[in-house]
């Protein structure tokens, strides 16, 4: 539990200190968004069995979810900013 709680720390921290970074707009008037991290097959494997074991409602599993909409916004953000 003590793991769980160290890992919900940890998303909660880069959820909330995120924003504060945001797509901050240049000179240009054009955004500049941080890249998301790609992580390794096994990982996403283990941290997908974590999340499993989650209640669905669990406040944890919803900000999770919404971490994962975020990634997806960002690396649609990424595909056009590189065409």
């Amino acid at each position: 539990m003590r793991k769980l709680h160290q890992i919900g720390l940890a998303l909660f921290l880069l959820i909330g200190v995120l924003p504060l970074g945001g797509c901050p707009a240049t000179t240009t008037s054009a955004a500049v968004c941080p890249i998301a991290i790609v992580y390794p097959k096994d990982f996403m494997e283990d941290a997908s069995k974590e999340l499993m074991a989650l209640e669905p409602d669990s406040r944890i599993a919803v900000m999770i979810e919404d971490y994962g909409r975020e990634r997806l916004q960002l690396r649609a953000l990424d595909k056009t900013a590189k065409h």
